[in-house]
């Protein structure tokens, strides 16, 4: 497009006329993210579970792109593993995760914004991995079997606070409790 500029001097003498061009690039600007949607950590996921982020979990603005247009990435972080835009805490993790992520409109990254998820603690059931030491008995012979007798793991509890319960079966017999 053609632009005319006129010039004038302190005394108000017109200096020459120039005609010149003007041509304007467009220049990509960056999606920005604003915030992340609803009061932090509005986001919540059980521990052992799995959460998909998603762009309806962020207040983002691109002047330039339409926002069905705009895509997110989910980085690395502690405490969390990635797949695309889903994150599963590390097993038996439960707290705070800070979730760093950016937003993309083909061409540009926005600035980096951190997303907080509360990670819910789950009671995780015992596990009784084995006999702490082998156990014989003779035929028609009782024994009384105790919580020391079995080597037992729990990531949430103190397996010397557990009550043992042994279940009736096959080939013994269950007496008390």
């Amino acid at each position: 497009q053609d632009i005319q500029i006129s010039v004038t001097d302190n005394v108000g003498s017109p200096v020459s006329l120039e005609v010149f061009d003007l041509e304007v690039i467009n220049v990509n600007d960056a999606p920005q993210v604003i915030s992340q949607k609803g009061s932090a950590p509005a986001l919540t996921v059980d521990e052992d579970g799995s959460l998909t982020l998603a762009l309806d979990h962020f207040v983002v603005n691109d002047i330039d792109s339409p926002l069905e247009d705009l895509s997110l990435k989910v980085l690395p972080g502690d405490n969390y593993s990635v797949a695309g835009t889903r994150i599963k805490p590390d097993l038996n993790y439960a707290g705070i995760l800070y979730v760093p992520t950016l937003v993309n409109d083909g061409v540009d990254d926005s600035a980096q914004h951190t997303v907080t998820v509360s990670v819910n603690a789950v009671n995780d059931p015992p596990r009784i991995n084995g006999l702490s030491s082998p156990i014989s008995l003779h035929r028609g012979t009782a024994r009384t079997l105790v919580i020391d007798d079995l080597n037992i793991t729990d990531v949430d509890s103190d397996p010397s606070q557990f009550r043992l319960v042994v279940e009736h079966g096959n080939h013994y017999s269950v007496s008390g409790y």
